[in-house]
Order: structure tokens, then C-alpha cells, then sequence
């Protein structure tokens, strides 16, 4: 799936930037007592959340820890999108007047950042001997 996103993503506007503050903290809280109901010892961080202009759209970059099989927890979070709009439309009824659809992403950052700092000490994979 692909969609493009403004690249004024940090010129959001106030009622944007008040939408992604809902949603974020909403869906972090309702993800926490999921995965405490589990009890698999899984964190999930909801690290950002981009609300596109018209409210259509919700990019939500979430983290894993530990981070072994990811990709399998974010097609679970994936296919459970919209069971996961329909608590959030609940829950924010009278704050939002239009809810985004949810698009979720894994947020790599921290291992972009560790890959980086690798390769600079010398310690990453050099394809040239």
C-alpha cells in the first residue's frame, strides 16, 4: 500500500497536530491493555502520529520491544485496523468530527541510528575488500 504524504509534513496544521495528539495518545493506551492483556511480555510505543489535511488518513509509526518478529505483530496490528478505528470513534466521539482512516508503519529509527553509528566506528559490513 502506498501513500503519498505532503513533504510540508512539519507545517501541520493546529487542528492536525491536535488530531495526531488524540489518536496518539488513545491508541497507545488502548495498545498497552492489549498487549498487558496478552501478557507476552511485548512493549508497544506509539512514537508518532501524521494526520493528513482533511483528516482522511492517519500514518501511525509504532515500535516494538523486544523487536523479534515485528513484521508478523505489524500485519496483527494491520488486520485489526479497523476494529482499532472503531474503539478509537468511541472514545474520541466528541473531540474528533471526522475520524482518519489507520495506516500503521513500523518505526526503524532506532536501528537506522545504531546502523549508522556501526558503519562509523568501522563495525558495519563493508561491500568493497
Amino acid at each position: 500500500m502506498f501513500f503519498r504524504w505532503s513533504i510540508f509534513a512539519n507545517m501541520d496544521t493546529t487542528r492536525q497536530k491536535k488530531a495526531a495528539s488524540l489518536i496518539r495518545k488513545e491508541l497507545a493506551e488502548l495498545l498497552r491493555r492489549e498487549a498487558s492483556r496478552n501478557q507476552n511480555g511485548l512493549l508497544i510505543s506509539v512514537t508518532q502520529v501524521h494526520v493528513t489535511t482533511n483528516l482522511g488518513l492517519a500514518r501511525i509509526d509504532i515500535r516494538f520491544f523486544p523487536s523479534k518478529g515485528k513484521e508478523h505483530l505489524l500485519e496483527t496490528i494491520r488486520t485489526r485496523a479497523s476494529h482499532y478505528k472503531k474503539l478509537l470513534t468511541k472514545q474520541l466521539r466528541y473531540q474528533l468530527q471526522k475520524f482518519p482512516e489507520l495506516y500503521f508503519r513500523i518505526d526503524d529509527s532506532l536501528e537506522y541510528i545504531d546502523q549508522i553509528e556501526k558503519e562509523l566506528r568501522g563495525e558495519g559490513q563493508n561491500p568493497i575488500k
